[in-house]
């Protein structure tokens, strides 16, 4: 789906593009990363979570309700 469509839900489940940790990496590799339009897009939504156990049960319970 799209960023920023109100009234849907999404899960997303990635690694983490090196830009978004731009204040650690860029001095390790001594230039900028540039961003990506969708990571920054996505960053600039706002924050939302859900705490769950680590196992199998407990994603679905999550996907589902």
């Amino acid at each position: 789906g799209r960023v920023g469509q109100a009234g849907r839900v999404g899960v997303f489940l990635a690694t983490a593009h090196p830009a978004k940790f731009a204040e650690i990496v860029e001095p390790i590799i001594g230039r900028a990363i540039p961003k990506p339009a969708g990571l920054a897009a996505a960053l600039a939504q706002p924050r939302r979570m859900l705490r769950i156990d680590a196992t199998l049960d407990a994603v679905k319970d999550a996907l589902v309700s």
